[in-house]
């Protein structure tokens, strides 16, 4: 199983001792994955399938709900500049890349 991350938490992937902080967009997979979507850290799938680049459109399943720390931090990974300050400017900025574009 893959899930993508939408919230922000730390956690070890299978066979692993310590844990990795893993911020949405991140992809997991196996028992971390299933842990995620069960505590909703997570969404089931891997939204980055098919990606060129990290400005190519795809967005994590319910990246809208996210808090506003998370929001701007997946604004950021997908080309977002220092003026996406607010939740607003983030969602945005996101509605733009979720219709293929760059935001720009």
């Amino acid at each position: 199983m893959k899930a993508t991350v939408i919230e922000e938490f730390d956690g070890a992937k299978d066979g692993a001792i310590y844990p990795t902080k893993f911020k949405p967009g991140d992809v997991i997979e196996g028992d971390l994955a299933r842990v995620a979507v069960a505590e909703k850290w997570a969404t089931e799938g891997d939204s980055t399938k098919g990606a060129e680049t990290g400005n190519s459109g795809s967005l994590p399943d319910g990246w809208a709900k996210m808090n506003v720390p998370n929001m701007l931090e997946l604004a950021r990974r997908h080309g977002a500049g220092d003026d996406v300050t607010t939740r607003a400017h983030a969602v945005d900025y996101l509605k733009k890349v979720e219709a293929g574009g760059t935001g720009v």
